[in-house]
């Protein structure tokens, strides 16, 4: 369980560091998120996976020989958020389909990567308001990865649960 729990808080720092790289300067024209929010994502990342580490690698300044149900709880917990935040922060960030398509055209006839990035990057961004399931098809299998994913560690908890129980 203390290894299950330990792989579950690295995971969960994987996920926000892929936010903190989402909300960054990603390319010369992104408009990125302000210094402290980023920084308050790479604060949580290096929380998370200093958690994690700490319960897969213990030694005499984390020592683990007791642990309550809540902490491998807590880990799913900021798992699960973790990945919704990352849904939210890549379906803000996305292109509205029309211009996929586009710049899924243009690219096809031969128009250098440069080209195409400045043109993306030229066009206007997808407005708010509109859900995401409304013009996004693919969003039910994102989610459904998301939720199988879920249960894939769910079930990997209950084996070890079980496991050390016996």
């Amino acid at each position: 369980m203390v290894l299950a729990t330990g792989l579950v808080f690295l995971g969960a720092g994987a996920v926000l560091s892929q936010v903190f790289r989402l909300l960054g300067p990603t390319y010369h024209t992104k408009v990125t998120a302000h210094w402290s929010v980023r920084g308050f994502f790479f604060l949580s990342t290096a929380v998370l996976v200093a958690r994690g580490l700490s319960f897969i690698f213990p030694g005499r300044a984390f020592a683990v020989q007791h642990m309550s149900l809540l902490v491998p709880a807590s880990a799913v917990v900021m798992l699960g958020l973790s990945l919704i935040l990352l849904e939210w922060v890549m379906r803000d960030r996305a292109p509205p389909p029309w211009t996929e398509r586009i710049l899924g055209l243009v690219a096809r006839r031969g128009v250098s990567e440069e080209a195409v990035a400045e043109l993306a990057f030229a066009l206007p961004p997808e407005p708010h308001g509109r859900s995401a399931s409304e013009h996004q098809p693919c969003r039910v299998v994102r989610l459904g990865m998301m939720a199988g994913a879920a249960v894939l560690i769910l079930i990997v908890v209950g084996v070890v649960l079980s496991a050390a129980g016996g």
